[in-house]
Order: structure tokens, then C-alpha cells, then sequence
């Protein structure tokens, strides 16, 4: 059965109540936002907050992303710049509801993938994935091959 369908036919279950719903939601451990046409937060989960180190007063439900993106780049998340223009440049991005794939490296080092989509019913659902081990992993690879081929190298060069 399509996850999907195992999806709605738990949602439909008379016994699943909507605090089911939030607490599966929550003990993800990927992130996860859901916004509306007006690109206000509809729904979040504990995992995002964390990920992005956002304080319960601006990343509540009924938020708009602006203000969102306003705090975020106002802490430099976004790098140098106008505040207002990184943020007009964020919302403007986000007002076209198309799919999107980034990696952004938060200013503490950690490396998201971030993932959004639009939905059928208008805004979007965007996750976020904590993929710092990842990528530390496969910079330690890149490493380790450059110093093996050195290696290579050097004893073509001798022999």
C-alpha cells in the first residue's frame, strides 16, 4: 500500500483524534512547515524549531513568513545586506510556489537540506534535514582520495 494511502486510512480511523496527528508529527525528526496562499504558518513541528533555532514568539502558527525571513536575516542567517531586500528577495521567491531543493549552511555550521513543495490546495510544505554529518562525511572522502592520489603520484614519479 502506497504510504499515502496508509496515511489517510490512519487519518480516517474514528479513533485518531487530531492530537494523534501532532504528536506523530512531532516526534519526526526532520523538520517540517506547512504555509498557506498568504504564506502564513499553518503548521510546524518541534523538529523545525529546533533545526532552525527560532524562539516560540516568531515561528507560531499564524506567522507570516516575512516576519520569519525579518528575524532570520536580521541575525545574518542570509549573509550581508539590506534586511529589507533579503527579505523581499525571500518572499518574492516563495510567493511562486515551486518546488524547491537547497542546501544552506546555518551560520553555526549546520548543513540543511531544505526541500519545498507546493500543494494542491495552495501554499506549500517545505522539510528541512539536518545533512551535517553528511557532508562532513563526504568531505572527508574528497580528502582522503586527493591525499591517495597524491600518494600515487609520488611513487610513479619514483619507481
Amino acid at each position: 500500500m502506497p504510504i499515502n494511502a496508509a496515511v489517510w486510512q490512519f487519518i480516517g480511523r474514528t479513533e485518531v483524534g487530531p492530537n494523534h496527528i501532532v504528536e506523530a508529527f512531532d516526534q519526526l525528526s526532520q523538520g517540517v512547515t506547512v504555509v498557506d496562499e498568504n504564506l502564513d504558518l499553518v503548521a510546524r513541528n518541534k523538529a523545525v524549531q529546533n533545526l532552525l533555532d527560532l524562539p516560540g514568539e516568531i515561528f507560531k502558527v499564524g506567522t507570516n513568513l516575512a516576519d520569519v525571513f525579518r528575524y532570520n536575516a536580521e541575525r545574518g542567517e542570509y549573509g550581508p545586506g539590506a534586511i529589507e531586500d533579503l527579505v523581499v528577495e525571500r518572499v518574492a521567491q516563495a510567493r511562486k510556489f515551486q518546488p524547491h531543493r537547497m542546501e544552506q549552511v546555518r551560520p553555526d555550521g549546520t548543513v540543511l537540506e531544505i526541500i519545498g513543495n507546493p500543494l494542491p490546495s495552495g501554499g506549500f510544505m517545505t522539510t528541512y534535514t539536518d545533512i551535517t554529518a553528511r557532508k562532513k562525511t563526504e568531505h572527508d572522502l574528497v580528502t582522503s582520495r586527493n591525499r591517495l592520489g597524491a600518494r600515487v603520484a609520488r611513487r610513479t614519479v619514483h619507481t
